[in-house]
C-alpha cells in the first residue's frame, strides 16, 4: 500500500502526458476536413512508396509507373479506392491489349497507327460519357492506357511485348498496393455513412412532400427541392462505394437503391398536388377531404422525428392506417358537379401514390438493417447525353489527330510522351462540367509539379541515390502536401496533377539517369501535352448552353414518345429518376442560357408530370373499364404523342380534343367504370393544361 502511494504521483505524470500526447497522435489539432485530408495523404503516399520498391525488387522497366498507378487509383473514401482500383485493372488490360493490335497491324505505317489510337480514344471517350461512376473510368483507362503502351515502341515495335508486360505490371503492383493500404489502413465507415444518409433523405423527402399541402411559397421549395434533388442523385455513387467496400452491405445494395427510386416517386407526387393548384387554380376541398389533407400533413411531418429516433416502424403504421382511410373516400357518389369531382378524385389519387411510395421507401430502410430479402423490382436510370459524348469523342479524336502531325512533323524524341497527355486529359475530363477549367487547373498543376521536380532532382535525389528509405523520406515531404491539397474540393484537380506530374518528371529509375537534357524534353512533354488536351475543350466545339438546352428538350420529347409507344410500358421509376437528373444537371447552367434557374427547373418538373401522365393513360387504358369509344380516343392520343418530336402540336390537338369529347359524354352508370372515366377525363385535362403554360415543347425538331 505504501509503495502504491509513493509511485501514484508519478503515475498521475504519465497519464497527464499520455492525455495530452494522445489528442497529438489523433491529429486533433487539425480541423476535420484537414485530419481526414492528411491521414488519406500519409496512407496513399505509403502505398505508392510501397508500389515503387516492388517494381524496383522486380527490375521492372520505368518503375515508377507503378506508384503513379497508386495515386490515380487512390481516392479519400475507401469505397472509391476498391471500386476505381477493380475498374482500372480491367481497363488497363483492355488497354494494353489493344496497344499491342495497333503496334502489330501499323508498326511500319505511323500515320495510320496515329489514326488508330485516335479512333480507339474517341471511341473511348464516346463510352465513358454514357456510362455512370468508376465503369466509366474503365473505358477512359482503356483509352490512355493504349497510347501508354503503344506510342514508345513506336520505333522498336519488336519490344511492345516486353514494354505491355512491364506497364501493365507496374498498373497492377500500383493498384494492389492501393487497395490493400486501403484495406489495413483506413476506416471503413461507408456502410454507416450510407445507412445515415439514407434515413436521413426519408426524413427530408416527407418534409418536401408536405409542402404542395402547407401552401408553403414556391421560391422555398425550389430552393428545397434543388438540395434533395442533389442528394437522392448522388446516393447512387454512394451506395456503389458502399457495396465496394462492405460485404455486409453489398447484399441490400439494390435494396437501397431501391429506396431511392421510392423516394423520387414521393417528390414526383408531391409536384403533381402542387400542380393541381398551379393549372387548375387554389384547390378548394370539401370540409372532410380538408381535415384529410390536414392530417397527412402531420402523418408526414411525423416521419422526421420518427427517423431522429429511430422509429420508423410506427411511422409505417400511421402510414398504413391513414392509407385505408384515404381508400374509403368516394368523392364519385357526393353528387357535386362533375369538375370539382374530377378535382377530388385527382387530388386522393396523388396523395394516395405520395403515401404509397413513401409507405414504400420506409420499408426498404427497414430492410435495410436485416438479412437479404431479396432484390426489388425497381430500378434507377440516370440522364445520358449523347451528343456531349459524341462532342467530346470528336475532340478526342481530332486533339489526338492534330498532336500525331505535330511529332511526325517535327519528330520530336519525346512526342511520345506528348501524344500520352493529349489522350489523358481529353478522356479524363471528357465527363466533367466544366471540361476547359479543369483542364486549365491540370496545366497548372503540372507546370508547378515540373518546376519543382528540377530542384528535387539535383539537388535531393543525387544525395540519396541508392538509399530507397530516404528518398522515400524525401518524396513524401513533397508529395504528402500535394496529396492533401488533390483531397480538398476546391484544389482536388490542381493537387492531383501536381502530385502525378510531379512523380512522372522526377522519374525515379534504378539506376537514376540525371541527364538534363531528357528531364527537360519529358517535362516540355507534359506541359505541351496538357496544352493541346486543354485546347481541344476550348477549340473544338465549344461548350453551347442554348444547344444543350435544345437538346435536352428533344430527349425529353424522345422520352413522351417512348412513354406512349414501348412494348411493355417503361417502369415509371426509370423514367422519373432520368427526368429528375436531367433538372438536376441543367439547373446550375440554366442562368448561362438567360433562364432563371426555378423557371428552368419548372419547366423540366412540368415535362415530368406529363410523362407521368401518359403512363397513368396507359394503364387506365389496360383496365378494360373504358368504353370502347373512350378507349379508342386515348389510343389515338397516345399515338399521336408517339410522334411528338415531330409533330408536337398535333399531339396538342388531339388531347385538346379528347378533352372536349369526354366532358360533353355521359358518364358511365357502373361504378369502377365512371372512377377510371373521370381519371382519363382529369388526367387529359392536365396534360392540356401543360401544353397551355409550356408552348416551349411545341417547338419543331
Amino acid at each position: 500500500m505504501l509503495a502504491q502511494l509513493k509511485l501514484s504521483p508519478v503515475w498521475r505524470v504519465g497519464e497527464e502526458f499520455l492525455q495530452s500526447f494522445i489528442p497529438f497522435v489523433r491529429l486533433e489539432f487539425l480541423s476535420p476536413t484537414l485530419r481526414a485530408a492528411l491521414i488519406y495523404a500519409i496512407r496513399t503516399w505509403f502505398a505508392g512508396i510501397l508500389a515503387l520498391y516492388i517494381a524496383f525488387f522486380c527490375q521492372l522497366e520505368s518503375p515508377y509507373w507503378a506508384p503513379i498507378a497508386t495515386w490515380i487509383a487512390s481516392l479519400p473514401i475507401p469505397g472509391m479506392t476498391i471500386s476505381k482500383g477493380m475498374y482500372r485493372i480491367v481497363g488497363s488490360m483492355i488497354g494494353t491489349l489493344m496497344g499491342v493490335v495497333l503496334i502489330a497491324l501499323f508498326a511500319q505505317t505511323p500515320n495510320l497507327f496515329i489514326l488508330g489510337l485516335a479512333l480507339w480514344v474517341g471511341g473511348c471517350t464516346l463510352c465513358a460519357n454514357l456510362m455512370t461512376n468508376f465503369r466509366a473510368y474503365a473505358s477512359v483507362l482503356a483509352g490512355y492506357t493504349t497510347a501508354i503502351v503503344a506510342l514508345p515502341t513506336i520505333p522498336h515495335p519488336n519490344h511492345i511485348f516486353d514494354v505491355a508486360m512491364a506497364r501493365g505490371s507496374c498498373t497492377i503492383i500500383g493498384i494492389v498496393c492501393a487497395v490493400v493500404v486501403t484495406r489495413l489502413f483506413a476506416l471503413h465507415q461507408a456502410r454507416e455513412q450510407v445507412l445515415l444518409k439514407l434515413k436521413s433523405v426519408i426524413g427530408d423527402t416527407a418534409r418536401r412532400a408536405s409542402f404542395p399541402l402547407t401552401g408553403i411559397p414556391v421560391e422555398d421549395i425550389y430552393a428545397f427541392a434543388y438540395k434533395l434533388l442533389a442528394d437522392l442523385i448522388n446516393l447512387d455513387t454512394q451506395i456503389e462505394y458502399a457495396a465496394a467496400e462492405s460485404a455486409t452491405f453489398r447484399i441490400h445494395a439494390n435494396r437501397a437503391r431501391d429506396q431511392v427510386s421510392e423516394l423520387f416517386e414521393v417528390v414526383s407526387g408531391a409536384r403533381a398536388i402542387r400542380a393541381m393548384e398551379d393549372e387548375g387554380g387554389k384547390l378548394v376541398l370539401p370540409d372532410h377531404l380538408s381535415k384529410l389533407r390536414d392530417e397527412a400533413i402531420e402523418v408526414l411531418m411525423d416521419i422526421p422525428p420518427a427517423v431522429a429516433k429511430d422509429e420508423l416502424p410506427h411511422a409505417l403504421a400511421h402510414l398504413q392506417d391513414f392509407r385505408r382511410r384515404l381508400a374509403a373516400q368516394h368523392p364519385e357518389q357526393s353528387g357535386d358537379a362533375i369538375p370539382s369531382v374530377i378535382r377530388q378524385r385527382l387530388f386522393l389519387d396523388h396523395l394516395d401514390d405520395l403515401l404509397r411510395h413513401m409507405e414504400n421507401a420506409v420499408l426498404d430502410s427497414m430492410a435495410l438493417d436485416g438479412p437479404w430479402a431479396g432484390d426489388p423490382p425497381q430500378q434507377l436510370n440516370f440522364h445520358r447525353d449523347h451528343r456531349l459524348a459524341w462532342i467530346n469523342a470528336l475532340r478526342a479524336f481530332v486533339a489526338v489527330i492534330a498532336a500525331g502531325a505535330f511529332w511526325i512533323a517535327t519528330a520530336w524524341s519525346s512526342g511520345a510522351s506528348m501524344m500520352i497527355f493529349v489522350a489523358v486529359i481529353c478522356s479524363l475530363f471528357s465527363s466533367l462540367p466544366r471540361p476547359e477549367l479543369a483542364g486549365s487547373l491540370f496545366f497548372w498543376g503540372t507546370f508547378v509539379g515540373s518546376i519543382i521536380a528540377f530542384p528535387f532532382i539535383y539537388g535531393i535525389m543525387q544525395k540519396v541515390d541508392g538509399m530507397f528509405v530516404p528518398l522515400a523520406l524525401a518524396l513524401g515531404l513533397v508529395m504528402i502536401p500535394s496529396a492533401m491539397l488533390s483531397a480538398l474540393p476546391k484544389t482536388n484537380i490542381f493537387g492531383f496533377a501536381f502530385t502525378v506530374n510531379f512523380f512522372a518528371a522526377v522519374a525515379p529509375l534504378n539506376p537514376m539517369n540525371y541527364n538534363v537534357v531528357t528531364f527537360l524534353n519529358n517535362t516540355i512533354a507534359l506541359n505541351v501535352g496538357v496544352i493541346f488536351g486543354s485546347l481541344a475543350y476550348i477549340l473544338i466545339l465549344p461548350s453551347d448552353p442554348l444547344a444543350a438546352d435544345r437538346y435536352v428538350r428533344y430527349r425529353i420529347r424522345r422520352g413522351f414518345e417512348i412513354l406512349a409507344q414501348h412494348e411493355p410500358p417503361p417502369p415509371a421509376a426509370a423514367w422519373k429518376s432520368r427526368m429528375f437528373d436531367r433538372v438536376n444537371r441543367l439547373y446550375q447552367s440554366a442562368e448561362a442560357i438567360g433562364v432563371e434557374r426555378n423557371v428552368w427547373m419548372e419547366r423540366g418538373l412540368r415535362a415530368l408530370h406529363f410523362g407521368n401522365g401518359v403512363l397513368r393513360l396507359r394503364a387506365l387504358l389496360a383496365t378494360g373499364k373504358l368504353g370502347k369509344e373512350t378507349a379508342r380516343m386515348v389510343q389515338s392520343i397516345l399515338d399521336s404523342i408517339g410522334w411528338f418530336t415531330e409533330c408536337p402540336r398535333v399531339a396538342c390537338q388531339f388531347v385538346k380534343s379528347g378533352v372536349e369529347i369526354l366532358q360533353h359524354s355521359a358518364l358511365p352508370e357502373e361504378p369502377e367504370a365512371k372512377i377510371t372515366f373521370l381519371r382519363t377525363l382529369g388526367t387529359l385535362q392536365e396534360m392540356d393544361q401543360f401544353f397551355e403554360r409550356h408552348p416551349i415543347y411545341l417547338e419543331a425538331k
